[in-house]
């Protein structure tokens, strides 16, 4: 049986070269020893720690990138009463949007500098508190702290009804929630609610998680119009396939045009936020954990430095002309 060894890299942002070394040392790519097709195919399988194994086609030892809690031996390991690089758990964001989460437990005031300029500030708070699962900055520079969404994510009993699990809040520059998991959770329970029994199509790429007003980066392989139903998109998706067995994995639809965006590889540019326009019934969906975690960590401001502007980042907007 081969060995595999852990070599103490990891990708914190969860996005392609944003690799970090446990022990803080600056990750140099011209110094890296990645295999064929690495580090991409391992990214794309949900892979971000680094691992060492021999390669047959290089005839020696190469990195690959792979699933983080699989067994492996170790070559380079933190003493217990080390501390993982805070960055390792990357927070999920969105701006301009309110994301579901409980009742803010502490409200922390404008001082100097701005959270709203800052936010890297709001995001360390969190992090140093227990309680905190989630935070918002607010127009005015204000961190709210939360504590966990579970419950205001789950979905209402039949009969009920909640407040949506997310919208579209010009007060609101970024909101973050701290785990990967209700990450996901959120964008589950929107896309049930936004595409019914549709949300599941496809399942063997992965169930869709979605979220409303905004639009992302794909490699866009096909627009349907006269689609004015997000579920029937989803449909479309699940069963589109096009040359070289590329199959449909992310979806933009537009209720207010009617029109449905399917494409593949939505890290397409590497920035997956593009803008948002409330109003226009936008929906974004992806079936691909790994992808979703990677959208909602492109505005993450412990990992990414940036100064967020009155507008959500716009890239490569001509793509959705």
């Amino acid at each position: 049986m081969q060995v595999e060894y852990w070599i103490g890299l990891f990708n914190a942002a969860q996005m392609p070269w944003t690799w970090t070394w446990i022990d803080q040392t600056a990750y140099d790519n011209k110094t890296a020893q990645w295999d064929t097709q690495q580090p991409a195919a391992g990214l794309n399988a949900g892979g971000y720690c680094v691992y060492l194994a021999w390669s047959e086609s290089a005839a020696d030892w190469r990195w690959l990138a792979g699933d983080c809690d699989k067994p492996r031996a170790v070559l380079c390991q933190l003493p217990a009463s080390g501390s993982v690089p805070a960055a390792q758990s990357p927070f999920s964001c969105a701006a301009a949007m309110s994301l579901s989460a409980a009742p803010a437990y502490q409200t922390i005031p404008l001082t100097d500098p701005d959270f709203s300029q800052h936010p890297q500030l709001c995001a360390a708070l969190c992090r140093k508190d227990d309680s905190c699962h989630a935070f918002r900055v607010v127009t005015g520079g204000v961190c709210e702290l939360q504590a966990r969404p579970a419950a205001a994510i789950a979905l209402p009993a039949a009969g009920e009804t909640a407040p949506p699990l997310a919208a579209f809040n010009v007060s609101v520059r970024l909101s973050c929630l701290r785990f990967g998991l209700d990450f996901v959770a959120l964008g589950s329970a929107i896309a049930t609610r936004t595409l019914g029994d549709a949300a599941d199509v496809g399942s063997s790429g992965g169930t869709y998680k979605c979220l409303p007003e905004y639009r992302v980066n794909m490699v866009l392989a096909r627009t349907v119009l006269g689609v004015c139903d997000p579920a029937a998109c989803a449909s479309l998706c699940g069963a589109a396939a096009w040359a070289g067995n590329t199959t449909c994995s992310v979806f933009v639809h537009s209720r207010s045009r009617c029109r449905c965006q399917l494409g593949y590889n939505s890290l397409y540019g590497l920035d997956l936020a593009t803008d948002v326009q409330p109003g226009a019934g936008y929906v974004a969906c992806m079936k691909s954990d790994a992808d979703w975690l990677r959208f909602g960590a492109v505005n993450d401001p412990s990992t990414v430095t940036t100064t967020l502007g009155d507008k959500v980042l716009t890239l490569h907007p001509e793509r959705y002309a």
